[in-house]
């Protein structure tokens, strides 16, 4: 270094004061300055350190290439930067390992190439790289236990939706289906198909429509987070189905309305018990209070109309003129249907054919639940079209030798199961034991007109 010092400069000292280690090269790769910073870096002092190989500071394992390394520098040398994207390590006197960036500046003096190496200690770099991986390590797995999680919670709630013995629907915020559980397909008899994307109204008996619209509006306006209400469907094999609905909101954390969460049970049978005990409790009234036997079975027609809400019953007997026909005896509800063109028709051979006349012959009830469909009724199914029957059931009686049927018309169609039919049928019971004989009835020559029924079974 005396020819720098020669031109008044003390690079030693300019490199001294540098904040970074600091080694000069020769062309030949050995060391011809350190400054104080890189002594303090590496343990080594300036004499152990001046005159070796630069080798000297890279570990043993690299060393091979890493001559290879510096000719190729020294053929193509460029300043360059090493260590940013690299992991390299310097080799201190005590043989511990040094995270380290190191800078290559090339130059010229007296005309041969010489290398200046800028290391600097990377141990505080390293470490926060290493935190930060670390950090995105722990964020990347949190984010995959978050997501397992929530996947594993979404997988618990679809199948306690799915799987659910309650029929429940999720709507939107104009009361369309969004989601339906098995239990809820299965209570209206479609797919879920039929139902997404829908209101209830395509599938809600045309009496009960406007309940759940209005559950749904006092739902919209606030007034109630949470309102029940009872409403009949109508099952896609046409049958009535009476069911007990719960309407609550979903909402977020800012209290936005989110979407509708119904759920219900299936209270038809419940419905039909009530309905078979008020008849009972009704036939034990009049068969009790009653003393006149065709008063007696009129007022159990009208029981069928008023507190049943049947279309129309009527009690048929075998005709006795000899033709195997029909009569009626009484009949409340509907009676225009027994009328008219009907009149000339009663005890006709004819007027056997039909439903009563079958269930009077072989003693055994007759439920036809599709009157549209059904072939005994085909000679009466415009007639019923008209008076809108959906369904009807004829109950056979004997009261010794002789022998009558109740005959309950119903407006939906699948009106009449066991369930229902049992209470007729036990209705039937008590007025039949006051009476000693059939044929003691005055026969009229038409039965006592009502207005149509409205009410509904």
């Amino acid at each position: 270094m005396n020819h720098l010092d020669d031109r008044g400069i003390s690079w030693h000292h300019l490199l001294d004061v540098l904040p970074d280690g600091v080694a000069l090269v020769d062309e030949c790769g050995i060391i011809r300055h350190v400054n104080d910073f890189l002594m303090k870096m590496t343990g080594y002092a300036r004499d152990e350190l001046v005159g070796q190989a630069l080798e000297i500071l890279v570990p043993s394992r690299y060393r091979g290439i890493h001559v290879g390394h510096r000719g190729d520098f020294s053929r193509k040398s460029s300043s360059r930067q090493m260590g940013a994207n690299a992991n390299l390590d310097l080799v201190r006197h005590d043989g511990s390992a040094l995270a380290i960036d190191v800078a290559l500046v090339p130059m010229q003096l007296d005309e041969k190439p010489w290398v200046v190496a800028s290391i600097r200690d990377a141990t505080e770099r390293r470490a926060t790289e290493c935190a930060r991986r670390i950090a995105e390590q722990l964020a990347d797995v949190a984010k995959v236990e978050a997501a397992e999680a929530l996947a594993t919670s979404e997988q618990r709630f679809r199948n306690a939706f799915e799987q659910n013995m309650a029929p429940i629907i999720f709507t939107d915020l104009e009361d369309r289906v969004t989601a339906a559980n098995e239990a809820f397909c299965q209570l209206l008899g479609r797919t879920k198909e039929e139902l997404l994307g829908n209101d209830m109204t395509p599938f809600t008996h045309p009496e009960d429509v406007g309940i759940s619209e209005a559950s749904h509006e006092l739902a919209l306006k606030g007034e109630t987070d949470h309102s029940r209400y009872v409403k009949r469907y109508l099952h896609k094999d046409g049958r009535v189905v009476v069911a007990e609905l719960s309407r609550s909101v979903a909402r977020d954390a800012a209290g936005t309305l989110l979407y509708f969460v119904i759920s219900g049970r299936d209270i038809t049978d419940r419905i039909k018990k009530d309905h078979m005990l008020r008849l009972l409790s009704e036939v034990n009234r009049i068969a009790m209070l009653a003393i006149d036997e065709v008063q007696l079975l009129q007022q159990l027609c009208d029981i069928l109309v008023d507190v049943g809400g049947y279309a129309l019953a009527w009690i048929a007997m075998n005709s006795r003129n000899g033709t195997d026909g029909v009569d009626v005896i009484c009949a409340a509800g509907a009676t225009d249907y027994l009328h008219g063109e009907m009149d000339s028709w009663w005890g006709s051979k004819e007027s056997g054919l039909g439903q009563a006349g079958n269930a009077l012959r072989t003693q055994a009830t007759k439920v036809v639940n599709n009157r549209e469909i059904n072939a005994i009724t085909k000679p009466w199914r415009q007639r019923s079209s008209q008076f809108g029957f959906g369904s009807s059931v004829a109950i056979p009686h004997r009261n010794g030798s002789q022998q009558a049927a109740l005959v309950i018309y119903g407006r939906d169609v699948d009106t009449f199961d066991e369930m229902t039919v049992k209470g007729p049928r036990r209705s039937c019971v008590k007025p039949a034991s006051r009476l000693r004989t059939f044929v003691r009835f005055e026969r009229p020559r038409s039965p006592s007109k009502r207005p149509p029924s409205r009410s509904r079974p």
